[in-house]
């Protein structure tokens, strides 16, 4: 109306129940939704469309280019984009011309209704080369028979994106799916909980290059049982050319489904880890658990290799390497070439001739010196002995 664009004259702002939106978790407002998404590219201005606290219906929106949707918070009592029964469509979609700019998601919850639709899988929203100068911060995505967010970077390298203080939860086709090159894709401080079902991931990397990389910092991983999401593995890393995850701080809990926590498929990729807890409460980790399953490299990390809760590890990089600074001797560095062959880098006060169990061309620092020196190096055997000052 004119009173509603004489406020958004002033404002840049467009408020959807002065549009005639409900959020009364009855009424369709797709309309209405529509309508604000679309006065914003029809007058090419840049705005923003806020949503009070409640349930807004709606059957699938169409978002465009510099807008912004903005909410009172995604708890129950915040502000809700629900999916209509049988809407069979994604939640939100963004234009696929052209890189996708200048718009987001903000304080708000997402929920694809997944029990209530048809065949398919329909994702919270499907971004097509989302890129830079976008916006996803405190959103959640729950309940979507595809993806939270699918990425469809096809056929083309898209810049910086950030997904900052976001929560996904039962996602049947992961929490995020990203589909082509990215040239850096960043979580920050994010939870994806119970998301791929029985035997999917809670996030897939497919088709990314050797220039792409993906980070997650200080994020939250959890597998579920399938009645509560699942998720068989955190990371899915499928034909991604080289491509880095790096995997800085958070804490990784296994669940009923879990196979591996990583796995690399069809081509490398380099996957690099500091500082995580694996795992915490609810299913304790075994011995021959996987942390990184390499299908493609036949070599697999378990649960033994690490036992300190601060490590570093370097997968696939030329040589893998980890650290456990632990116990009387640690590890400075254990290292594996791609056939699955391992050195270690130890130390200790003393020699370690009939203390250290190591493999030939492994080294040990003695730390307290002396005439026999203080470097060590492992010459032959596979046991305690053979080891000779250098």
């Amino acid at each position: 109306t004119g009173g509603n664009i004489a406020v958004l004259q002033m404002t840049g702002i467009l408020n959807l129940k002065q549009m005639g939106a409900k959020g009364d978790n009855e009424t369709d407002d797709t309309l209405a939704i529509q309508a604000a998404y679309d006065y914003f590219a029809g007058a090419s201005k840049q705005g923003v469309i806020f949503g009070a606290s409640g349930t807004y219906l709606h059957s699938g929106i169409n978002t465009k280019i510099n807008v912004l949707l903005t909410g009172d918070g995604y708890s129950s009592s915040g502000t809700i984009f629900k999916l209509l029964p049988n809407s069979d469509t994604h939640s939100f979609t963004t234009q696929t011309a052209t890189f996708t700019q200048f718009e987001g998601f903000r304080n708000l919850k997402i929920n694809g209704n997944k029990l209530n639709q048809g065949a398919g899988a329909w994702d919270g929203l499907s971004a097509y080369r989302w890129d830079i100068a976008n916006i996803l911060q405190d959103v959640a995505f729950s309940d979507c028979s595809g993806a939270g967010i699918r990425f469809d970077n096809t056929g083309t390298l898209t810049g910086n994106v950030l997904l900052d203080t976001c929560i996904f939860n039962r996602c049947d086709d992961s929490a995020i799916y990203v589909d082509g090159p990215v040239a850096c894709l960043t979580l920050r401080e994010c939870a994806v909980e119970g998301n791929g079902g029985a035997t999917g991931s809670n996030i897939t990397l497919k088709d990314l290059n050797n220039i792409s990389s993906v980070n997650l910092l200080h994020c939250r991983g959890e597998l579920r049982a399938t009645a509560s999401g699942g998720g068989a593995r955190q990371v899915l890393l499928d034909n991604c050319n080289g491509a880095l995850l790096n995997v800085e701080g958070g804490d990784f809990i296994l669940g009923a489904e879990f196979l591996e926590m990583f796995k690399v498929i069809t081509s490398t990729a380099q996957i690099r880890l500091n500082g995580q807890v694996l795992p915490s409460s609810g299913y304790p980790a075994n011995p021959d658990d996987i942390i990184i399953n390499d299908v493609i490299g036949g070599v697999n990390l378990t649960y033994t290799d690490l036992t300190s809760k601060g490590r570093e590890v370097n997968w696939n990089s030329e040589p893998f390497y980890y650290t456990s600074l632990t116990g009387a001797n640690p590890v400075f560095g254990k290292y594996m070439d791609k056939a699955g062959n391992t050195w270690t880098h130890t130390g200790s006060n003393s020699s370690p001739q009939g203390v250290v169990s190591a493999n030939v061309g492994s080294l040990h620092t003695r730390t307290s010196g002396g005439t026999a020196g203080c470097l060590y190096q492992k010459v032959s055997g596979t046991g305690t002995t053979g080891w000779l000052p250098v």
